[in-house]
């Protein structure tokens, strides 16, 4: 029963730390709290994305870590069947997301671009993997954890998949927001023919 319980506070620790990690990371992502600290330090908008990623690489790795180190209990028996499947999704994931880096940029995305170049500047971005799906990084993400899920099946896995995938679903409604007023009627034409995360079959 004591075993059961520690089980239980653990995972408990485990969510409450991925609910501060979406609450944190979408505060810092808020325009208004962006410009209040650009505003408040000098020369410090074309480093803010940089220090922004460190700080996600930081908690994310954080987490990740504290929850290969939880006593937990499986899901179900791990099989080479299992594993295969878990190997399978993760490379894909793993690929998926490496071409979408490409797409994106890899200097812009990790904000070491350092670029003040105004909005209106930057042309919205649909070739590669952005031709079939608005989000190829989340989608290659998701994949990821999911693959991990099958090959670990733990219940500190599971919680990191499915907090992984509300976060992301929570961070694209707010993304395309913001999107949309960047780019308009263009973002919402784009929005309208290319799927979200998963590419259309027609």
């Amino acid at each position: 029963m004591n075993s059961i319980i520690a089980i239980d506070s653990n995972i408990s620790l485990l969510i409450l730390a991925w609910a501060l990690f979406g609450l944190t990371h979408s505060l810092f992502a808020n325009k208004l709290v962006k410009d209040k600290l650009t505003e408040a330090i000098p020369n410090y908008k074309r480093y803010y994305r940089f220090s922004y990623n460190i700080f996600a690489l930081i908690s994310l790795g954080g987490i990740l870590v504290f929850s290969t180190l939880l006593p937990t209990s499986t899901l179900f028996e791990s099989s080479v069947i299992w594993e295969f499947i878990g190997l399978m999704f993760a490379t894909y994931g793993l690929l998926i997301s490496r071409i979408a880096l490409k797409s994106y940029g890899i200097r812009e995305f990790l904000g070491i671009d350092f670029n003040d170049a105004p909005v209106s500047f930057k042309k919205l971005k649909r070739s590669g993997l952005l031709a079939y799906v608005r989000h190829p990084l989340y989608c290659g993400t998701i994949l990821l954890f999911l693959g991990v899920v099958f090959y670990f099946p733990t219940v500190a896995n599971l919680v990191n998949f499915i907090s992984v995938f509300t976060y992301i679903l929570v961070g694209i409604y707010f993304e395309e927001r913001k999107l949309v007023y960047e780019y308009g009627e263009e973002y919402k034409s784009y929005k309208a023919q290319v799927p979200m995360l998963l590419p259309s079959l027609k």
